[in-house]
C-alpha cells in the first residue's frame, strides 16, 4: 500500500509542479507536500486491511512449515469478501495458520509439517516445570 501510496504522492507533486511552474510558488509547493505528508500518517496510522496477493500466502505459509496453495486460499476469502463469518478479516495471516492446520489450502500430495512427538513434548515441558 505505501509503495503505491508514494507513486501517487509523486505523480500528484509532479502534476502541481507542472501547474505552478518553475518559478512559481514555492510557499504553495510547501504547503501542498505538508499536506501529503499529512495524509500519509493519517493512511498509515488506520492500519487497514490490504488483502495479500498469492506469493504473499505461499512465503508465509513456507514460513510457517506449510506447502499451501496461495492461488485456493485468496479465491476462497477473495469470494467471500475477504470476511469471516459476518466480521472483515483483520489478519490473513492468522486466518492462513488455521487453514494450513485445517487443511484445506495445503497443496494436494504434500505433507505437513513433522510433529513433535508426544513424548518428546511431555519431557520437554516437564523439564521446563509445566507439567
Amino acid at each position: 500500500m505505501c509503495r503505491k501510496f508514494d507513486e501517487a504522492v509523486f505523480i500528484f507533486l509532479s502534476a502541481i509542479n507542472d501547474l505552478v511552474g518553475a518559478e512559481g510558488s514555492q510557499e504553495l509547493q510547501d504547503v501542498l507536500e505538508q499536506e501529503l505528508l499529512n495524509m500519509k500518517i493519517i493512511l498509515a496510522k488506520s492500519k487497514a486491511f490490504v488483502p495479500p496477493t498469492p506469493e504473499e500466502i505461499e512465503k508465509e505459509a513456507e514460513g510457517l512449515g506449510y506447502d499451501a496453495d496461495g492461488d485456493k486460499f485468496c479465491e476462497f476469502y477473495g469470494s467471500k469478501g475477504w470476511m469471516v463469518g459476518k466480521s472483515k478479516m483483520k489478519s490473513w495471516v492468522m486466518a492462513l495458520n488455521r487453514a494450513c492446520k485445517d487443511g484445506w489450502c495445503l497443496r494436494s500430495g504434500k505433507k505437513e509439517p513433522q510433529r513433535e512427538d508426544p513424548e518428546e513434548t511431555l519431557k520437554r515441558l516437564q523439564a521446563k516445570g509445566y507439567c
